[in-house]
């Protein structure tokens, strides 16, 4: 369904399923989802549960090319991913403290990095 772009539609089942299970991927894919719908409040309530309830060796891929995935920390990309956030509403100060916080936990997380440099 996500990839249909039927974002709206998957939002709900990802909610389901961390309510049902407690898994801290399917309330990633929630504040992601909720992120890209621009639901900005719900994204970062999420984001903010998501970053108080992460275990520590959670680990979630992000492609990096056609041909690599990334592990990294579900904290870091939580907090990446709340920097993005900050930044469609465009609150920079916030932007890159999330983004420097990803960074002192993942200091080779590529897609923080890049969020960091695009903020300045």
């Amino acid at each position: 369904m996500e990839q249909l772009g039927a974002f709206d539609r998957a939002l709900p089942y990802y909610e389901s399923l961390h309510l049902l299970t407690g898994d801290n991927f399917s309330l990633y894919k929630s504040a992601y989802l909720q992120y890209s719908l621009k639901r900005y409040a719900e994204a970062l309530n999420s984001l903010t549960m998501l970053i108080k309830n992460t275990k520590a060796d959670e680990k979630i891929g992000f492609s990096i090319s056609d041909t690599e995935t990334q592990q990294v920390d579900m904290k870091a990309a939580a907090l990446n991913l709340r920097g993005l956030v900050y930044l469609d509403q465009n609150s920079k100060t916030e932007a890159k403290a999330s983004f420097t916080e990803a960074l002192a936990i993942d200091p080779n997380f590529t897609q923080a990095k890049e969020n960091l440099a695009k903020s300045n």
